[in-house]
């Protein structure tokens, strides 16, 4: 009898920390067009998990961390969504080597558009631009979390001459960083006009 209370305390502990292990689990990736925009609901079930966006300018990629996330094989799939007239390409969904714990969805882009994510009673959606400028910058900046904010690179400075002459023009020319130009346009008629003379 008692050993049979020992296992059974045993099984239990076991299933908990089972359970402790992942607090959440993905369930299902529906992806769908709602006018210019590219929406991904992610459909989870338990509350206690994170989620995390970066934007991989240089490759064309949003990347997704759901921490402390399981998902069945079924779910954690790759699907190509580029018959679509829309923003994404390629979808893959897969588990983390570095953290067994977390799910990582890959979102590959035909071109770097805006995103946002929120997160929901039971569901994460990410809302992905068709073309650049169909979101506000405000509605961009008011989805992005502290730590996006706080890991965005400084754009620094930027450099405004004193004035439109051609010396603080220059001057500005040696500062780095960024810069702003002011002045006036002008244009040349360059008809019979030798490439000396002009």
């Amino acid at each position: 009898m008692r050993i049979k209370n020992v296992f059974a305390i045993t099984i239990l502990a076991l299933i908990c920390l089972v359970q402790k292990t992942y607090a959440a689990e993905l369930k299902s990736i529906d992806f769908k067009q709602v006018g210019e925009v590219s929406e991904f609901t992610f459909k989870v079930e338990g509350d206690d998990f994170d989620v995390t966006k970066f934007h991989f300018t240089e490759d064309k990629q949003i990347i997704l961390d759901l921490k402390n996330t399981s998902a069945e094989d079924k779910v954690i799939r790759a699907f190509d969504v580029s018959e679509f007239t829309g923003a994404v390409v390629f979808v893959s969904a897969y588990k983390r080597d570095t953290s067994p714990n977390d799910l990582r969805v890959a979102i590959q882009l035909r071109d770097n558009v805006r995103s946002v994510v929120k997160k929901e009673l039971g569901k994460v959606v990410l809302e992905i631009e068709n073309r650049f400028g169909v979101f506000t910058q405000q509605r961009v900046e008011e989805s992005k979390t502290f730590e996006e904010k706080i890991n965005e690179p400084e754009i620094g400075r930027v450099h405004i001459p004193k004035s439109d002459s051609v010396e603080d023009i220059l001057d500005n020319l040696t500062l780095a960083g960024r810069k702003k130009y002011i002045g006036k346009k002008i244009s040349f008629n360059v008809r019979d006009v030798s490439v000396s003379d002009l």
